[in-house]
């Protein structure tokens, strides 16, 4: 996405002539979630930016996680941490700011009767993600990482539930072998604790928005839509 993100954060590429985030944005609300923190980073200024022309149109809180967290650490797990001091021992939902879910994804994550929960959906292309891997009753065990070989086509879609007892795992995550701060190990950690939940998304429900040939795939999607 480089050729894409060079000048922006790639949440705000157009697509049908409106940044990607707009539309992650709109389903969350129409999803009835409410309490939004949106975490920022790389460029944030572009996202302020934005938001300012949009008026009052979205209900959430901004986070700048480089003024609280600093510029010279990188991982997935970093907005979590991010917004510890405002929702600590409380449950939240988590999602990649650069995936789209549906708002029947949306939904389904938030009206879950479970305290912690990971979806899920199948892909054709599993050796780019993260793989679910399930134990006998159906939760989770653990998440296979990238892989030429991986366990099954179940990939992680990057949403999550997760219950207060996240929080104090967080301190326990270490830096990876790539040098980063990653949310999977803190999912790790929870699955020791309680049973965390495997929803599985339709493949309708989710799209990545990782590589050029992403937003071509997304448009088609919010056409069918809409």
């Amino acid at each position: 996405m480089k050729e894409l993100s060079q000048h922006k954060p790639k949440h705000l590429v157009e697509i049908n002539g409106r940044p990607f985030l707009a539309y992650l944005l709109d389903n969350l609300q129409a999803a009835g979630l409410d309490n939004i923190y949106l975490v920022i980073g790389y460029k944030y200024q572009k996202v302020y930016d934005w938001l300012s022309q949009t008026g009052n149109r979205y209900s959430l809180k901004v986070v700048n996680q480089f003024a609280r967290l600093g510029e010279d650490k990188y991982g997935t797990l970093l907005p979590v941490l991010a917004v510890a001091e405002e929702l600590a021992n409380r449950p939240i939902i988590v999602l990649n700011g650069d995936d789209y879910y549906t708002i029947e994804a949306l939904r389904l994550m938030a009206e879950l009767d479970c305290p912690s929960a990971i979806a899920g959906v199948e892909h054709d292309n599993p050796e780019r993600f993260g793989v679910l891997v399930a134990d006998e009753a159906g939760n989770l065990k653990t998440i296979a990482e990238k892989s030429n070989q991986p366990p099954s086509r179940f990939i992680n879609s990057g949403l999550y539930r997760f219950s207060s007892a996240i929080w104090n795992l967080l301190p326990q995550v270490r830096i990876s072998s790539r040098g980063e701060y990653e949310i999977t190990e803190a999912v790790k950690l929870l699955v020791d604790q309680e049973p965390v939940k495997i929803i599985q998304l339709k493949a309708t429900d989710w799209l990545a928005l990782n590589q050029p040939a992403d937003v071509a795939a997304i448009k088609d999607l919010l056409d069918k839509i809409n």
